[in-house]
């Protein structure tokens, strides 16, 4: 559930209306930020619909789903014309749809791996490689190959040479034609990678084409060059394309595009504005792109930004000057906003996260009390979520600032990773030492703090019979594997050890999912007040406040936990519940 965008009353320049109004043949848009691309495209939509135009007919194409989304709602607010499929989509989406338009009768269904599945994938055949002893990697790299960072570089790598239409002797090739030694290693991998997947498809009992995310889009394009009747009918089925944020598309993408396309094409583009480098966008050879279009059709450039304010748009405008090349969406002028009252923009230099995550919080309170902004309307922007993110969070709660923010992965989640962590240790691919068992003891399900843990710890030691010489610690272990618990007031050690007891019992039974066994952890964890842990967060989330806040936070991930869970055993039926707990924990 989203809220409804609001519908904004616009008024369009004379270059943006020239724009609303072209047809039947390719024209190129050049606008900076603000400049009105992404509600030209909205526009162009609604007046071809409010002509008549079958909705069904246009295809509105961007670079993310949130982006997507926001496009069909702006579309479908205005018009009441019914639409059989999303009216916008990304590259990917289109690719997935394309792929499952059979050439035959017989052709296998395709299933989407996850980055995060591709990515567990890689690690697991980079292990079977150590432990093969496999002599194709250097030596300078066989220390590398078990780390996530080598798995994560390695997939990296293979999406940019999917993307650019390479096959593993290509990438081999390459690698001797410009000296890069890794490449051909990487190559001889990237084959076997193919082969495996290959053979995981034919042995697979569900009869699904496994596809990864670098293939997705260069195998659509393929599809169609090996089936030119859909790509005909494609054509003649979306009559009307239009492209926002076109910078952020790969070499892949583009070739699809024209594979696809037919004379009515906008496209919106911004090379200045590309930030989707490392996904494989491709500004350097946009220009390049565009020049096919324009000599099939024109370009107009957007010369007016309509949105911040004059302080703002100079320092935008400093700041892309010193890019290479010349651009001619860069000459432009603000029309938006008014000259600002205080300083809007301030350079300052902090001792520690903690000081600069006070002086932010500060901002944001001072600018919602004294000049009345919304906090909707404010934003921080960060380079990459963790110990920064995690600042600002205690900064605002601090300062009772709301925060709405992207989620971190699942196995950095503090309220996910004791759940993790006992599925692990149940299904026996973690070991259950002294430092597992505190951090089950500790979390909050186990219930302890650190002075009742000292205090079990002692009571152990104390209650051992004259010929035990077991040590605190493996006396522990034994209380929570075993239920060797011969004290009083170890309510924690007997909440752990029923824990694992009971996820141990649901490993044992048949074709046990993922679902199974996080299901049979959560609905069994309690406080240390014996209250089911899910009605304790339920409680606090409707009591509100930081510590209500927190609790919304840790339902949410777990439900994204058990969606995940899902979507894994949907895509994997026969996969073993441990083959999920493996990928999460490694994200």
């Amino acid at each position: 559930m989203r809220r409804p965008l609001p519908v904004k009353e616009l008024t369009f320049s004379a270059e943006q209306e020239s724009v609303i109004a072209h047809r039947g043949s390719p024209l190129v848009v050049l606008g900076g930020p603000g400049s009105g691309k992404t509600n030209l495209i909205i526009e162009s939509a609604l007046a071809r619909i409010n002509e008549g135009q079958d909705p069904n007919s246009i295809l509105l194409l961007t670079y993310g789903r949130e982006r997507a989304s926001e496009l069909r709602d702006a579309v479908a607010q205005r018009t009441s014309s019914i639409m059989h499929e999303p009216l916008a989509r990304t590259f990917h989406s289109l690719a997935y749809s394309i792929l499952k338009m059979k050439a035959h009768v017989d052709a296998p269904e395709p299933i989407l791996m996850s980055g995060p599945e591709q990515e567990y994938f890689i690690a697991e055949l980079l292990a079977g490689d150590v432990e093969s002893k496999k002599k194709y990697w250097p030596e300078d790299l066989e220390k590398a190959l078990t780390t996530h960072g080598f798995a994560r570089e390695l997939r990296d790598l293979i999406l940019r040479a999917s993307e650019r239409g390479l096959l593993p002797e290509d990438l081999a090739q390459h690698g001797e034609e410009f000296n890069e030694p890794y490449w051909k290693s990487a190559a001889q991998f990237w084959e076997q990678y193919l082969k495996v997947m290959d053979l995981q498809t034919e042995s697979a009992g569900d009869a699904k084409l496994r596809i990864d995310p670098s293939q997705i889009v260069i195998e659509a394009y393929r599809h169609l060059k090996r089936n030119p009747e859909i790509s005909a009918q494609l054509r003649a089925r979306f009559t009307t394309i239009l492209v926002d944020e076109f910078q952020e598309s790969d070499p892949a993408q583009r070739q699809l595009l024209r594979e696809i396309a037919g004379a009515d094409i906008v496209l919106c583009a911004d090379g200045d504005s590309a930030i989707g480098r490392f996904r494989g966008a491709d500004p350097d050879q946009l220009q390049n792109e565009l020049d096919h279009y324009v000599k099939l059709g024109k370009h107009t450039v957007l010369t007016q930004c309509f949105r911040g304010n004059p302080e703002i748009f100079a320092v935008g405008k400093v700041i892309a000057e010193q890019f290479k090349g010349s651009a001619l969406q860069r000459n432009r002028t603000c029309v938006g906003g008014v000259v600002s009252q205080i300083q809007p923009v301030v350079i300052g230099r902090f001792r520690s996260q903690s000081e600069e995550a006070q002086f932010i919080a500060y901002q944001f309170r001072f600018a919602h009390l004294i000049h009345g902004t919304p906090w909707n309307e404010m934003a921080v922007i960060l380079r990459t979520p963790g110990a920064q993110a995690s600042a600002l969070r205690r900064a605002f709660s601090q300062a009772s600032i709301p925060v709405s923010s992207q989620t971190q992965a699942l196995a950095g989640n503090p309220a996910i990773i004791p759940f993790l962590l006992l599925a692990e240790i149940a299904i026996g691919s973690k070991e259950l030492n002294l430092n597992n068992c505190e951090r089950l003891l500790l979390s909050e399900f186990g219930g302890a703090d650190a002075v009742s843990l000292r205090r079990m710890r002692r009571a152990l030691l104390a209650s051992r019979e004259v010929d035990d010489l077991r040590p605190g610690s493996v006396m522990l272990q034994d209380a929570i594997d075993k239920g060797d618990i011969p004290i009083e007031g170890a309510q924690p050690l007997i909440q752990i050890h029923n824990a694992l007891q009971g996820a141990r019992k649901v490993l044992r039974k048949k074709n046990t999912q993922a679902e199974d066994l996080l299901w049979e952890i959560w609905s069994n964890a309690l406080t240390s007040d014996g209250v089911a842990l899910s009605e304790s967060w339920r409680r606090q989330a409707l009591r509100g406040g930081s510590r209500g806040a927190a609790a919304d936070r840790d339902l949410d991930a777990m439900m994204q936990l058990f969606e995940e869970a899902r979507r894994f055993a949907e895509r994997f039926p026969y996969s073993k519940a441990q083959n999920f707990i493996s990928q999460i924990s490694q994200e």
